[in-house]
């Protein structure tokens, strides 16, 4: 009757597989996922340091050389120290995140009760 076509399911499956044995390794191992996360979030954090001081090569004006540049050294140092102490870094991840949930948490709280 209708001949439309499905979406192929095997790549979610794949993913969904994946994800949910990562899931289970982080629970068993969380040192090993906070250490991994960490890492990752150094990489993440490099390339954009890189980035900033690409930007700060290209600019043409001294203001807009400014932010770049601050933003970039302070980008890349700060990966020195996150990939050299990990548990310092996995430290500060996790006050950081709870501050932005802490705040992300009251804010929805005060705009629920605006309406």
């Amino acid at each position: 009757m209708s001949d439309r076509q499905f979406p192929r399911l095997a790549p979610l499956y794949l993913i969904s597989a994946v994800l949910t044995l990562l899931g289970c390794l982080s629970i068993a191992a969380p040192s090993v996922a906070g250490t991994w996360v960490i890492g990752m979030l150094g990489v993440v954090l490099l390339i954009a340091g890189i980035t900033q001081l690409i930007t700060f090569w290209w600019a043409e004006r001294r203001l807009q050389k400014i932010s770049p540049l601050i933003i970039g050294l302070v980008s890349v140092v700060s990966v020195v120290g996150l990939l050299t102490e990990p548990w310092i870094g996995s430290k500060m991840v996790i006050l950081v995140m709870s501050v932005y949930f802490t705040i992300s948490g009251i804010w929805k709280i005060i705009i629920a009760f605006s309406y």
